[in-house]
């Protein structure tokens, strides 16, 4: 049984451009090369002294990039990529206003964070704890969240499953306390 619930906790950055690959491969922990429209990754950005102030899965949407981050580290990370621009061909756009990001909780495991990608949402399977992640425009989650063959769950529900399967998550209070190597990314497979 699929259980889904709306993760009002967490949001989205779409990073677009020409040069955006380029720009968040210079940015970012992960190697974006391998990052397409099957595979999203986890992704670090981290201050000069190596320790991570941000941590959020990056998946493609379309041609665009699109980071899920802790909604309350949007507008703080947004600002900051801002600053890095420079003379890419990259805009950067905080995405709260008009997305949404839910989650299901299923009996299926998964080995490798897998992504997929219809018209108007994006789905990234996570490899631990039978999690997924879907993101897109209000309207298209909203469908999602009633999809035939799935019952409510809860916020605390995905935290707790989140939490099991030891996912980490960096905002606020813990940004800048880990370098990656701590937050054990290697279970998710990067």
């Amino acid at each position: 049984m699929i259980r889904r619930t709306l993760l009002a906790q967490w949001g989205v950055i779409r990073i677009a451009g020409p040069d955006a690959r380029t720009f968040l491969q210079g940015q970012l922990t992960a190697d974006l090369r391998l990052v397409s429209a099957s595979r999203g990754t986890l992704a670090a950005w981290c201050n000069p002294q190596g320790r991570a102030l941000f941590l959020g899965y990056i998946a493609l949407h379309g041609e665009d990039f699109v980071w899920v981050i802790p909604a309350s580290e949007i507008e703080r990370c947004a600002k900051r990529l801002r600053m890095y621009v420079l003379r890419s061909k990259v805009t950067v756009e905080d995405l709260r206003e008009t997305w949404q990001v839910a989650g299901a909780l299923s009996n299926n495991g998964a080995n490798a964070l897998s992504c997929a990608t219809s018209p108007g949402l994006t789905q990234l399977t996570l490899p631990a704890g039978n999690l997924t992640l879907a993101f897109g425009p209000a309207a298209d989650v909203t469908a999602w969240l009633a999809g035939a063959g799935s019952a409510q769950a809860t916020e605390d529900d995905w935290n707790l499953a989140a939490l099991k399967a030891a996912l980490p998550r960096v905002d606020g209070p813990t940004a800048e306390r880990f370098i990656p190597q701590q937050l054990d990314r290697k279970s998710t497979r990067l």
